[in-house]
């Protein structure tokens, strides 16, 4: 009776290691879905249960997640509204905030369960809208809280927005990474501090 032995040489095991200690933050990423309107339970945890609230759907998400957004308009809630007297009275602070490590798609079919195989940001157009009242993107510029290249906007079309705060001669601290992103319609641009 002839014996074989399974020789496995020293690299595939190393390989193997390094797969399982690099490859398990991948694995735990969460993607979560956003859908005009949401649908099913809207916690945004699937398509079928997708949330109709991006901002929550980006407050929810850590370090690697990802949040899948749907054709369709969506536009920030409303923050504080600038009072009387102020020459942005009437305009409002609010504004979708981006979170460092989380990267937000847009382009999905607004119907079904795609994949990111069947994103198209030309057909699928995923607007995100200042309503002509606010920012459309807005975050604290504090060091603490800067926007890197971690923090990604891939996908969107941004309109009607209306940044009031900051000033032109400030210098540039945050740095989002925007892939296939247009800017178009209506935008004025008062400050450097929202989009």
């Amino acid at each position: 009776m002839d014996i074989h032995y399974l020789y496995v040489p020293v690299r595939a095991y190393v390989a193997a290691i390094f797969f399982l200690l690099f490859a398990t933050p991948v694995l735990s990423q969460t993607v979560r879905y956003v859908r005009e309107g949401g649908s099913g339970t809207k916690d945004g945890l699937s398509w079928a249960n997708a949330s109709g609230d991006l901002q929550a759907m980006i407050n929810a998400s850590a370090n690697g997640d990802q949040v899948w957004v749907a054709a369709g308009i969506y536009i920030p809630s409303a923050g504080t509204v600038y009072g009387s007297g102020s020459m942005f009275e009437g305009k409002d602070q609010g504004g979708f905030k981006m979170k460092n490590g989380v990267e937000i798609y847009g382009g999905f079919p607004a119907s079904g369960s795609p994949g990111m195989m069947n994103r198209d940001w030309t057909d699928n157009i995923t607007i995100l809208s200042g309503n002509n009242l606010r920012a459309v993107i807005v975050n604290d510029f504090i060091s603490s809280s800067r926007l890197n290249r971690t923090a990604v906007l891939d996908g969107f079309t941004l309109s009607n927005g209306y940044a009031s705060r900051g000033g032109s001669n400030q210098k540039p601290v945050c740095f989002p990474d925007f892939e296939k992103s247009a800017y178009y319609k209506k935008y004025k641009r008062l400050g450097s501090r929202g989009i």
